[in-house]
């Protein structure tokens, strides 16, 4: 019985822990492409201003 449930547990892990990593870097991806995002932004808006001046 025990020995059943640790299979099953040592099967599992493995996607539990590449689920995790999947999570981890599409956070991360998230995080780079809106910091990438929001310097676009102020390059824009700077220009925009140093053409208004």
């Amino acid at each position: 019985m025990y020995a059943l449930i640790v299979l099953q547990l040592l099967t599992v892990v493995p996607y539990i822990m590449r689920l995790f990593h999947m999570m981890a870097n599409t956070v991360a991806g998230f995080k780079v492409a809106s910091q990438q995002q929001a310097l676009v932004v102020i390059l824009n808006h700077t220009t925009q201003l140093g053409l208004l001046l």
